[in-house]
């Protein structure tokens, strides 16, 4: 009982506390907190990529031609930094760029993915990437061959 009464007072005694700040000044005090945490947003997945097209001297045509991405959908994410590949994009376009895996999985955390053992495509990619296998259709035809989606296109 003592120790269900402690913790029903220190309860009483927050909700007090944020009581006796006004609506205004527990909006302001969120706002800040959200402030903070926006300060540590990354770069976007299409920054991302144009700065590893850079970074790796290619050329744009490369890259997505390399992804089997046709053109029509590369401008697309070129011209929207908000833009949102689904995963199979992200690991087309990591694959002709020959990022080493921890350069894949961070563009694919910047898309909002990862890659994982749950799946057997994620596995077959890892494989290919752990050894430096960067050859699509090679890949895509594991991938085949274990009945899975293909990547790029």
């Amino acid at each position: 009982h003592t120790y269900i009464h402690e913790n029903l007072t220190i309860v009483k005694h927050q909700i007090v506390v944020q009581d006796s700040l006004s609506p205004s000044m527990m909006y302001e005090s969120r706002m800040k907190s959200l402030e903070d945490i926006m300060d540590t947003k990354e770069e976007s997945f299409s920054v991302r990529l144009f700065r590893f097209i850079e970074e790796k001297n290619l050329s744009e045509v490369r890259v997505y031609k390399g992804a089997n991405i046709d053109r029509k959908h590369f401008s697309k994410i070129r011209s929207n930094d908000a833009y949102q590949p689904n995963k199979r994009t992200v690991i087309a376009l990591a694959i002709s760029l020959q990022l080493n895996e921890e350069e894949t999985k961070g563009l694919l955390m910047s898309a909002g993915f990862s890659l994982s053992h749950s799946y057997v495509s994620d596995i077959i990619i890892e494989y290919f990437l752990k050894r430096g296998r960067y050859d699509i259709h090679d890949i895509n035809e594991f991938l085949f061959s274990y009945d899975q989606p293909l990547i790029g296109g």
